[in-house]
């Protein structure tokens, strides 16, 4: 499916456009193929269960998730799935209606037995849910709807203990409208740090991480916390692994050697 009069390598997209350098083009809200154009720049198989939704709340959706594609490619290239089992239990941290999923079930064809989603949204978790159980044939789905600021280490060891895998895309706090009068680095760095604990608390095989850019100075801070908990961590285009898009992302990972059996 073609994108119209959009030039998908120009634009970043967000929740209602495209992003250039010097200028942004909209899309039309009454356009019957928006939601399609959002899911193939995002690289979304069209068959993605969110058109139940309202245009606006399907784009903006899936305009803020993770790209399906480039996350498969990033871990492919680096290769972080070399000590996976095929047959796996996921836990997505900050889950959103299923990047992280879409790139281990659909792209790199992960058997996913039991999927952990974590996410203070209750209608993201709607779409996860769906997509995991149709698309990607998981009967074991747990959707936890839950600030995960105030997720207790005992109650996450309930939910991820025997994890090989853990994804997380905490969002960027730094530069949310919350905290535009926050000079300090704090906001950039909570979360992570707390997702990390609970992280810890747990053995999974490989931990992965995802986030958009933080304010620069707060940049420093963040790859610090990252670096001294074990991760590799660098920012990358998106682009560059298979997103039709130029998103500028954070992309971690640690791995964690288990001795064989």
């Amino acid at each position: 499916m073609g994108l119209g009069h959009i030039e998908p390598l120009k634009y970043a997209l967000t929740g209602n456009s495209w992003h250039g350098r010097f200028r942004t083009a909209m899309f039309r809200a009454d356009d019957p193929l928006l939601i399609d154009k959002y899911l193939t720049a995002q690289t979304f198989p069209l068959e993605f269960r969110i058109r139940h939704l309202p245009k606006t709340h399907a784009t903006k959706y899936v305009g803020n998730a993770v790209c399906p594609l480039a996350i498969a490619n990033y871990v492919l290239s680096h290769r972080l799935v070399d000590d996976l089992p095929h047959s796996l239990t996921m836990v997505d941290l900050f889950a959103g209606i299923g990047g992280w999923l879409m790139a281990f079930c659909y792209y790199l064809r992960f058997r996913i037995r039991r999927v952990v989603a974590i996410d203070i949204d209750g209608k993201a978790l709607s779409v996860y849910e769906q997509n995991a159980r149709v698309l990607c044939g998981i009967n074991d789905v747990v959707l936890i709807k839950k600030d995960i600021s105030k997720l207790t280490i005992n109650e996450f060891r309930d939910y991820a203990g025997d994890a090989e895998l853990i994804v997380m895309s905490p969002p960027c706090e730094s530069v949310s409208s919350a905290n535009v009068f926050n000079r300090t680095c704090e906001p950039a760095v909570s979360l992570t740090v707390k997702a990390i604990k609970l992280v810890n608390s747990v053995s999974p095989r490989l931990i992965l991480y995802e986030e958009a850019p933080t304010r620069k100075a707060c940049r420093g801070a963040l790859m610090r916390v990252l670096a001294s908990e074990g991760f590799t961590a660098e920012y990358v285009n998106m682009m560059d692994y298979g997103c039709l898009n130029p998103r500028k992302r954070l992309l971690a990972h640690r791995v964690i050697r288990h001795a064989s059996p």
